[in-house]
């Protein structure tokens, strides 16, 4: 089992040389993308990512929201105890 902070630092994308944590895929769709803020990419880093979403699609969406989508399944499941847990007590 890995620690909030273990889960956000995982890579889950390599680009163009560049690591990606669950943690910067997260900040990128929140503040680039406009999930939360549109922002431009300004670092080397931020555009590398920018420009797979030009290029790859994860399940028919852009590359970070396809994988955004798969952190929110895994964060669901590993919950899953929780949940039941609070739903039968």
């Amino acid at each position: 089992m890995l620690s909030r902070n273990q889960f956000l630092a995982a890579v889950i994308v390599v680009a163009d040389g560049h690591r990606y944590s669950v943690r910067d895929v997260i900040a990128f769709e929140a503040n680039i993308m406009g999930a939360v803020h549109a922002g431009s990419a300004d670092t080397e880093k931020e555009k590398v990512l920018r420009r797979t979403e030009e290029i790859f699609r994860v399940g028919g969406y852009p590359s970070s929201l396809g994988q955004l989508k798969a952190i929110g399944r895994v964060v669901s499941r590993a919950l899953k105890p929780l949940r039941n847990a609070v739903e039968s007590s």
